[in-house]
This record gives structure tokens, C-alpha cells and sequence, in this order.
């Protein structure tokens, strides 16, 4: 039986993970991320028992902004969601990661969040912030390496039906990561540009 936890579970997205992972037989713990949030206390709680897997899935959707329409307060609330609270709690928990000899550390995202096309929407306060949880853990992925660690990244699209969230847990389990670091792949497992 996996040890699996999933932060973002105050999302329709996490929770559907979580009863996915539940149906499989897996040990489940689930994180709220809420704002202000004491990353220490609940890494401490956590780090109790070893961790075979850490899920970071965040359905957040910021409203969409004109580029002069943007303020810092939006700015600022976009980067602590979206890059650093899943940046902050891995890098707490990865002794937990790595307490039986590795696990794997995935990073949920949406392909709409990728930086190779046009943003014809304004979504200023969400695609900057997940490129950069992206570069993130491009760098984990290579540092960790060697603690038998591996960092994923699955990107799904804004129209993730229950179908695509049911065949996660298969795309994560059969998603490896080698010493050149991490891919962003899509549910299908396909390699995806950044």
C-alpha cells in the first residue's frame, strides 16, 4: 500500500484525486493550501511517516486580467499559490520523500499554462507563476536526483473530464524521470513544450 498525499484537496481536482487513489488501495492524506497557511506545522505533521508520493494538485483559477489591469496584490497572490507554497512544502518534505530510499514528487498543471503560445485571455495571474513552479522543479528534479527522488510534471487540460483524472494515477506510475531532470507530459504521458 502507497503512502500517497495530495496538497490541494480543497479543490474539485484534489479531491477527485484523492477518491481515485483511495479506490486503488492507497494510504491517503489530504493538505488544504489556503492563504497564510504555516508550511512548518503541517510539514511536521506530515514528516512523520514516509511519504511514497507527494501530489501537488492545484486547481486554481485567478480571474483574467488585462496586462495593465494587474496589480502587485494579484501578483503577489499568484506566486505564493501556484510557485512557492508547492516549492516551500517539497522542499520540507523531501526527508519524508526519501525516507525508504525515494518517491515521487508530481506537480499537477494545465497545459494552457505553458509558455509556447499565445495568451489571448489575459491569464497574467496564473501562467507566469506556473511556469515558474515548472522551472522549479526542473531544478529539483536534478538535485533530488540523487536522493532517488523523482519530480514530475502532468499537465492536463482546463477541460480535465473525470476520464482524464481517473487515468492519472497509470500516467504517474509509468512516468520516469533520468538524470537530465524532469519533462512536462500530458495526461497520455506525451511530452509537452514549456
Amino acid at each position: 500500500m502507497r503512502r500517497v498525499t495530495i496538497a490541494g484537496t480543497e479543490g474539485a481536482l484534489g479531491r477527485r484525486l484523492a477518491m481515485r487513489y483511495l479506490e486503488l488501495g492507497d494510504m491517503v492524506r489530504e493538505i488544504a493550501l489556503a492563504p497564510g497557511m504555516n508550511f512548518e506545522s503541517v510539514a511536521a505533521e506530515l514528516s512523520e511517516e514516509p511519504i511514497d508520493m507527494l501530489i501537488f494538485s492545484d486547481d486554481y483559477e485567478p480571474p483574467d486580467r488585462t496586462a495593465t489591469s494587474v496589480t502587485r496584490a494579484d501578483l503577489e497572490a499568484g506566486l505564493e499559490r501556484l510557485s512557492f507554497a508547492p516549492f516551500r512544502l517539497a522542499g520540507l518534505l523531501r526527508s519524508a520523500l526519501a525516507a525508504d530510499g525515494g518517491g515521487k514528487l508530481v506537480l499537477l498543471s494545465r497545459t494552457a499554462a505553458t509558455m509556447g503560445h499565445a495568451d489571448r485571455t489575459g491569464r497574467y495571474l496564473e501562467r507566469p507563476f506556473r511556469a515558474a513552479a515548472h522551472a522549479l522543479w526542473r531544478c529539483l528534479s536534478i538535485e533530488w536526483y540523487a536522493f532517488g527522488i523523482e519530480c514530475l510534471i502532468v499537465a492536463l487540460d482546463d477541460d480535465a473530464d473525470a476520464d482524464a483524472v481517473s487515468r492519472l494515477p497509470q500516467t504517474i506510475d509509468a512516468a520516469h524521470m533520468h538524470d537530465v531532470g524532469v519533462r512536462l507530459i500530458d495526461v497520455r504521458g506525451r511530452t509537452l513544450g514549456w
